[in-house]
């Protein structure tokens, strides 16, 4: 829940976002942030608009006024699993549209397959280098029990 990729998640979603041609704002946590600026986002920005926000509860009133005056606005969050449990409802308030949830708590048997090529490509195994495919999985999945932020590196 902390420190399992949530900002690296965004990071790299928004830029996949941005390469297919969407604009994207970010919300930033220290950010200050008016409803009036969202409102001027929606009513002059071309084309897709996304707003991606970390924290999402601090910013709920501002996504909301941008979906209505905007409705297309695609709107993309993130929050630790206990403060999201117990605010889900305030996502009532940004749309009636069904959210798609996204647990990124857990790596799946496939995203552990792609992170140890890319820790292979870039020689990060240090000591490890030699294990097979399938012991450098298993690494991952009992050690680091599949989370992505407990992989370190130790030099």
């Amino acid at each position: 829940d902390i420190g399992n990729g949530k900002t690296m998640f965004l990071q790299g979603l928004s830029y996949i976002l941005y390469q297919q041609g969407y604009n994207i704002f970010l919300l930033e946590n220290n950010a200050i942030s008016s409803i009036s600026e969202a409102i001027d986002i929606c009513n002059n920005a071309e084309g897709k608009i996304v707003f991606i926000v970390e924290n999402y509860t601090y910013k709920i009133d501002l996504l909301a006024k941008a979906k209505q005056v905007n409705s297309e606005v695609i709107v993309v969050i993130s929050e630790r699993t206990s403060i999201y449990e117990s605010n889900y409802l305030l996502l009532e308030k940004i749309s009636n549209e069904p959210f798609i949830n996204v647990n990124i708590d857990s790596l799946t048997d496939g995203e552990i397959a792609q992170l140890v090529k890319i820790i292979d490509a870039n020689g990060l195994w240090r000591d490890k280098a030699s294990w097979s495919f399938e012991k450098k999985c298993n690494q991952i999945i009992r050690q680091n029990k599949r989370h992505f932020g407990k992989f370190r590196h130790k030099h």
